[in-house]
């Protein structure tokens, strides 16, 4: 029974792990900072409008209207079978946060304490939201750059390292995923590289996957199994 378990288990676990393509479809731009900031989207058909927060300085200059999504729950995605961010899973940083190159979850959640201290009505021309927004890029930048991140003696990227250093589990983190996105139809992780556009976070929650309620209802089952057998978990 217990190998049994196990291998349904195993068998199962990818599909709990595999990512869901996400429709997402840009309508407005309502706080531009230096064309980043903050834009709003309908996601998979829902009449809800969205915030998405641009994250990614490095690719196309115009975000299309229309993208597919990856969409990773941000608390989620430390020690996750896969992030699936076409952008920066597995990517090498150009700016060092403590000594590391390589922690794309840490930069992110640099990226969402960073979109709290917005101040929208300073307006996106404002010194304080330049410097968060070059904050933001700094920290998922995977090409040199000249990111001005200092406003009144505050430099927003060693405050938001200094953040997430010292509050790694912060509740805040839970609100907000990152929205990996690209032009071309891809359905798979095979095809994640093509076409991408921006990364973007949000404060979209993603449906869980059918996968996941396929393993929790076996594993469900099998439990009340072996209580009805053994009398007893």
């Amino acid at each position: 029974m217990r190998r049994l378990i196990c291998s349904l288990f195993l068998l199962l676990s990818p599909l709990a792990a595999s990512p869901i393509v996400h429709a997402v479809h840009l309508l407005s731009h309502p706080f531009n900072v230096s064309g980043g900031g903050r834009f709003q989207a309908k996601i998979d058909g829902s009449q809800t409008l969205f915030n998405l927060w641009c994250s990614d300085h490095q690719l196309t200059t115009t975000v299309p209207n229309s993208f597919s999504a990856y969409i990773m729950p941000l608390a989620a995605a430390a020690g996750s079978p896969g992030f699936y961010d076409v952008r920066y899973e597995n990517a090498t940083f150009k700016y060092g946060v403590d000594g590391d190159f390589t922690d794309a979850v840490m930069r992110y959640r640099m990226a969402a304490y960073l979109v709290t201290l917005y101040e929208e009505s300073l307006g996106g021309g404002h010194g304080k939201n330049k410097a968060i927004q070059n904050a933001i890029w700094k920290a998922l930048a995977t090409k040199s750059n000249s990111y001005n991140t200092v406003h009144s003696s505050i430099d927003y990227f060693l405050l938001a390292k200094n953040y997430v250093t010292a509050n790694p589990n912060a509740s805040l983190f839970s609100q907000f995923a990152v929205v990996s996105g690209w032009k071309s139809p891809a359905t798979s992780l095979a095809d994640k590289g093509k076409g991408q556009v921006q990364t973007f976070l949000t404060t979209y929650a993603p449906v869980p996957e059918p996968g996941t309620y396929v393993l929790l209802a076996t594993a469900v089952i099998f439990l009340c199994l072996l209580k009805r057998r053994f009398g007893a978990l």
